[in-house]
């Protein structure tokens, strides 16, 4: 590959965004941090999500960015650092042009938008979606298009929790849940461009689930007329089993000792489908499934209700594996 990491002391990572998309991007960092090992790293993300990076050492610096602050205004905060160096992650306009005017030197970006021609120097030739690309994989990607060597070995964070954290979720937990196990965590909110299935669905897979053990359903700022909805939805007998928060993260709940694993359905099907499309354009969307999806189908809510049971019965259609 082509590209010169000499000279390059201080690497600034842009991921300042969302706590699922940092997460995915922590084997980026890692990666980073072995191919820089004497590097200063510094991270700009999102305030919410800075707690999750002070629990491990991946970065030497976190700035904090509140998205307020135009990009005129970011770079400028970026300018005092002299970075040699930025990956941009979060690959909005607005952080490819602060970049761009810090005077970064080296700028990787993808080139999948128009600001990335003008904003970065290291750009990364992917499509994201034809065939889907996993995002931790694109984050890899741009993290390999500055460390110019090979890809390492799958690498899974290891993130220690505070002990007042694990006090403060355990304490929440009995209060919510009255400490009725399994417990299943559904997060029905998305973002943006990112595929996702529609409230009646979801709220198939809250009443099935709820039917095996108690439901916690969380939800992001903004999402709280998607959770009064489902809530809306669930049948009054089931209705103790379900508790729902809009301040409860995943990484909190793992403080707890609750196993966290997300279940990201790929291709999806659901009550519409035979209902817009003939059964010559279904049976066709069926055979693409097998094409495009690594599970070769599209999922219905109780094939994901099935994998929730399999991670604590053992037994699903949908995959076998140790987690």
């Amino acid at each position: 590959m082509a590209g010169n990491v000499d000279g390059i002391s201080r690497i600034l990572l842009v991921r300042n965004d969302r706590l699922g998309d940092l997460i995915l991007t922590l084997p980026a960092m890692h990666y980073v941090r072995e191919s820089f090992p004497h590097a200063r790293i510094t991270a700009l993300v999102a305030p919410r999500t800075a707690s999750l990076l002070q629990q491990c050492s991946l970065v030497d610096q976190i700035l904090p960015d509140d998205r307020l602050d135009n990009a005129a205004a970011l770079s400028r905060k970026l300018r005092e650092h002299d970075f040699d160096a930025a990956i941009i992650f979060n690959t909005s306009s607005r952080n490819c042009m602060a970049v761009w005017r810090a005077g970064i030197p080296t700028r990787v970006t993808w080139s999948g938008k128009p600001i990335s021609w003008l904003a970065g120097n290291r750009r990364v030739f992917l499509r994201r979606s034809h065939p889907p690309i996993h995002e931790s994989q694109f984050a890899l990607k741009l993290a390999q298009r500055l460390c110019d060597r090979d890809l390492p070995a799958p690498w899974l964070p290891q993130l220690r929790i505070p002990d007042e954290v694990t006090a403060r979720v355990r304490s929440r937990l009995a209060k919510a849940t009255g400490n009725r196990r399994p417990l299943f965590g559904i997060h029905p909110g998305n973002y943006q461009s990112s595929h996702n299935w529609p409230p009646e669905r979801y709220a198939s897979l809250i009443n099935t689930l709820a039917h095996h053990g108690a439901v916690l359903v969380t939800g992001g700022p903004g999402e709280e007329p998607l959770l009064e909805q489902l809530r809306s939805s669930v049948p009054v007998h089931l209705s103790h089993r379900i508790t729902w928060s809009n301040d409860l993260d995943a990484i909190e709940l793992a403080a707890d000792g609750v196993r966290v694993n997300a279940l990201c359905p790929g291709g999806l099907f659901g009550p519409w489908t035979n209902k817009i499309l003939d059964e010559k354009a279904y049976q066709a969307r069926v055979q693409a499934a097998k094409d495009e999806y690594p599970l070769g189908k599209g999922l219905w809510p109780k094939d994901v209700a099935e994998a929730a049971l399999w991670l604590i019965e053992g037994a699903s259609k949908i995959g076998r594996a140790h987690v």
